[in-house]
């Protein structure tokens, strides 16, 4: 799923669902400091 510019800035907070790798890159690629990012792993072996 993509997102656009508009999008972030709507939103009050961005969801990342996998693992370490995709919370890193959601993080890096929103760069937005006022934006609470949070991560959801989906590993089922955790």
């Amino acid at each position: 799923m993509g997102y656009t510019v508009d999008s972030v800035n709507w939103a009050d907070v961005i969801f990342t669902a996998g693992g370490d790798g995709t919370f890193l890159l959601g993080a890096h690629k929103i760069r937005n400091r006022d934006k609470l990012i949070v991560g959801l792993n989906t590993d089922p072996d955790l």
